[in-house]
């Protein structure tokens, strides 16, 4: 556990992905951050040109292995993307953030929505099913690669599960995600008919996602019911994706969904409230008071 821990501690590994180390990943790295940025303003002294690789006449010496050499390989990046318009235009004003909307993995949230309104238009439920199929991109399938929802971290990133309970629930949020959802005999019963697949004109899907057009969401549903009938959707993006941008509301509800149990309701509001008139908040301090659990105040 202590290796695994270390390997998520140097910048985070895949294969922590359905365990805590997921969520480590993140807060670690915003945590090391500020611990280097206070270094640097306390004089705290490392190498001024630590991006770039050069060999200096050593070929495989320490100077050869900068930033990108060391996480891309030797040449294999393109530096000059950091710095191509910039202050031109921010990325954030190009509306191409994602709002996940769903406690689980990104990419197979389309098709969670896409089941979501397929049960509610057709008023379905589990004994209409004869079978589902989930045609689906091979990057979708990599990020949740998990065939059973061994916990709650696995669930997260097991696509059988997340469809299933999605279907049964209509709804997927924190508490789809509650060990006793996920050992229900329901949904289980249920994930035993989905089947994933990976069509042939999907995997043109490969390569890094957010290049060259790639939608690696795009996936089509088809769920063949008990009585004859076959339903099909095609579900390209989700809600919270720029395509279907979600409202100031939406996100609201799902800060307080996060936060219950966590902030009390009133402090939770607080800072909404602050985050929505945030040109008006005279001092950040108060913000991050409010997004504290050990407030100042």
């Amino acid at each position: 556990m202590a290796i695994g821990i270390m390997a998520s501690s140097g910048g985070g590994v895949r294969k922590n992905v359905g365990t805590m180390g997921k969520a480590f990943h993140v807060g670690h790295g915003v945590r090391a951050g500020i611990y280097a940025a206070f270094l640097a303003q306390d004089g705290f002294a490392v190498d001024p040109d630590i991006i770039e690789g050069a060999d200096g006449g050593g070929g495989e010496g320490h100077q050869r292995f900068g930033l990108a050499d060391t996480f891309s390989g030797i040449g294999r990046y393109r530096l000059n993307l950091m710095v191509d318009q910039l202050g031109e235009e921010l990325e954030i004003g190009r509306n191409t953030t994602m709002v996940r909307m769903h406690p689980g993995s990104t990419a197979p949230s389309s098709t969670v929505d896409g089941m979501i309104a397929l049960a509610k238009k057709h008023s379905l439920s589990a004994d209409d099913v004869d079978e589902i199929i989930a045609e689906m991109t091979p990057q979708c399938v990599a990020i949740a690669p998990y065939a059973e929802p061994a916990d709650e971290h696995r669930a997260k990133f097991c696509i059988p599960y997340s469809l299933a309970v999605a279907f049964i629930d209509r709804d997927v949020r924190l508490a789809q995600y509650e060990v006793e959802r996920i050992a229900a005999n329901d949904v289980r019963a249920l994930m035993r008919r989905i089947k994933v697949e990976q069509p042939h004109d999907l995997k043109h899907h490969r390569g890094q996602w957010g290049e060259n057009g790639i939608n690696w969401g795009e996936s089509r549903l088809t769920i063949k019911l008990k009585d004859g009938r076959i339903l099909k959707k095609a579900t390209p993006y989700s809600k919270g994706w720029p395509e279907d941008p979600v409202t100031w509301e939406d996100v609201r509800a799902k800060y307080f969904e996060c936060t219950a149990g966590i902030l009390s309701h009133a402090q939770a509001a607080e800072a909404v409230d602050m985050i929505s008139n945030l040109e008006r908040v005279d001092r950040i301090a108060d913000l991050v008071d409010a997004l504290s659990t050990r407030r100042t105040m």
